[in-house]
């Protein structure tokens, strides 16, 4: 399975969909663009700094409640993180990370 991107005008991602094909078309299974209202798809919105700040999953076009990670940039070496509840990952819920001048974990 490969997947759609979108990118803006500083060559980032900001929106992702799984493949969505046309049994109706020539050749079978022709690739169909659907606009907003794909399936499953990942809308990610940026700061000027060009860092994440939402990452949204959407289905049929419309946001899923609670499947939003933010991420704030409170200071330089520190960034926090908030992913929706439930996800399955070991970063559900809201945590901090701090970093030194070369990027690298601290705290």
């Amino acid at each position: 399975m490969s997947t759609q991107a979108e990118y803006d005008s500083l060559g980032q991602v900001t929106r992702t969909a799984t493949n969505n094909y046309d049994s109706g078309n020539t050749p079978s299974a022709t690739f169909r663009y659907y606009g907003d209202a794909l399936a499953s798809q990942t809308v990610t919105s940026y700061d000027g700094l060009s860092r994440p700040l939402t990452v949204t999953q959407y289905h049929n076009g419309i946001a899923v409640p609670g499947a939003t990670t933010t991420t704030a940039y409170p200071g330089v070496d520190r960034t926090d993180t908030t992913a929706p509840a439930g996800n399955g990952t070991a970063t559900a819920g809201a945590s901090s990370a701090f970093t030194d001048v070369r990027g690298r974990s601290t705290a």
